[in-house]
């Protein structure tokens, strides 16, 4: 990505840590900014047609979106030296029985093998938790 331009979805933890680790991306594009977009469908648009070189974005979320679209072998998706990042599921705390049914449900899935299979089957790889 050295000298070419780069977009950022506002407000992104990826932008987020661009900002506040430059020398992991910042130092390398051009002028040191990422052109910066409300949303990734918009981003994604501007990558299609040349207006950015590249894009800052979830690894997960770009293999999903490129796939669904029948473009991910039109992309190169590299890696960098960002954190991962947890999810969770949220409820409210005076919620037991749904928290405890949640629960149970994700430990089936993972046991059965069936969360591995969703994930090869929508996003191309496994990137349940390990």
């Amino acid at each position: 990505m050295k000298g070419k331009i780069l977009g950022a979805q506002n407000g992104s933890s990826g932008y987020d840590v661009f900002t506040k680790q430059p020398e992991v991306l910042k130092d390398y594009v051009k002028n040191q900014e990422a052109v910066l977009y409300d949303s990734f469908n918009e981003a994604l648009i501007d990558l299609r047609s040349g207006r950015i070189d590249g894009l800052l974005m979830d690894r997960v979320y770009a293999n999903y979106y490129l796939k669904q679209k029948n473009q991910l072998q039109d992309y190169h998706i590299l890696t960098g030296d960002y954190a991962s990042e947890d999810f969770a599921v949220g409820a409210r705390k005076s919620d037991q029985t749904l928290v405890t049914k949640i629960n149970q449900a994700f430990d089936q899935l993972e046991a059965s093998g069936e969360f591995q299979k969703l994930s090869q089957r929508w996003f191309g790889e496994d990137v349940t938790p390990k």
